[in-house]
């Protein structure tokens, strides 16, 4: 069991983590591109929103690979 668990936490850091967070850049990038769209064509600045949801998906995504990896070494 411990064998397993040693293999399911190497294949999450390895494989599933860089993945996730391609993911969640390409995911902020977006926010980015949108939120630049906004700031060209409104007078409001809406940088902090578009901040906050970064941060916020960054943070998410990292809590779950921390918490399936505790999950997995048991």
């Amino acid at each position: 069991m411990g064998v397993v668990a040693v293999f399911a936490v190497a294949f999450l850091a390895v494989v599933v983590s860089p993945i996730w967070f391609a993911f969640t850049a390409l995911i902020a990038a977006i926010n980015v591109v949108r939120l630049v769209r906004e700031m060209i064509t409104s007078s409001a600045p809406t940088l902090l929103p578009a901040l906050l949801v970064a941060v916020n998906i960054t943070a998410i995504s990292t809590i779950i690979v921390i918490f399936l990896a505790g999950v997995l070494t048991g």
